[in-house]
């Protein structure tokens, strides 16, 4: 499995999670969830690479 800056070329204003990161700027990746219709949505902060998901 490769790393989501690598792959993910596409950012959005989504604010970083991180405790100790202001950055309002993630990459993110559309990912399938298994068995089921839905989506996820993979986001990887450009400053500081915390990494979340969001359903």
């Amino acid at each position: 499995m490769g790393d989501a800056t690598q792959e993910a070329t596409e950012t959005m204003q989504e604010p970083c999670p991180a405790a100790d990161c202001d950055s309002n700027r993630a990459y993110y990746e559309m990912m399938p969830k298994p068995g089921g219709s839905c989506e996820v949505r993979l986001f990887t902060c450009v400053e500081c690479g915390h990494r979340w998901r969001e359903s």
